[in-house]
């Protein structure tokens, strides 16, 4: 699988496998250099990141956008720093999508509790620990801690 053995053997064996050689290798260098022109400078604090070259807000692996909670004050995070603003991707709020209203993002609330942050928003609940956000269960009127 040495790089120059495969060349070698696709040179040797020509035919579809130097055309496949030439495109996989193409394919690799293009992806190297896309690599290069968006990798991150890790000497600068994520904080003072800027990604000049994008129109658009950065977003996240987990898709479409759901609710921004803005708590009046923050609370501990699982990483030791305080934490104030989360934003939610929609499936968290389940297949049907129904997201909360502005009165229930406005009213939001958290808490510290042993096992992580709970993040209550209308009746929706969720953990946040090292694990990151998820669900945890239903929150009517604060009652249920369950975690699914």
């Amino acid at each position: 699988t040495h790089p120059g053995a495969l060349w070698g053997l696709a040179e040797e064996l020509e035919g579809r496998w130097l055309a496949e050689e030439q495109r996989t290798y193409g394919l690799t260098a293009a992806e190297r250099q896309q690599a290069r022109n968006h990798a991150l400078d890790r000497s600068v604090r994520f904080e003072e990141l800027v990604f000049a070259d994008l129109d658009e807000k950065v977003r996240t692996r987990l898709g479409e956008d759901g609710p921004r909670i803005v708590l009046a004050e923050p609370v501990p995070g699982p990483f030791g720093c305080p934490v104030r603003t989360f934003n939610l991707p929609r499936h968290l709020f389940g297949a049907a999508g129904a997201l909360p209203s502005k009165e229930e993002i406005d009213a939001a609330r958290a808490e510290t509790m042993p096992e992580g942050v709970v993040l209550h928003v209308g009746s929706h609940a969720f953990l946040y620990d090292r694990q990151g956000i998820r669900r945890s269960g239903p929150d009517p009127g604060g009652a249920d801690r369950g975690h699914e």
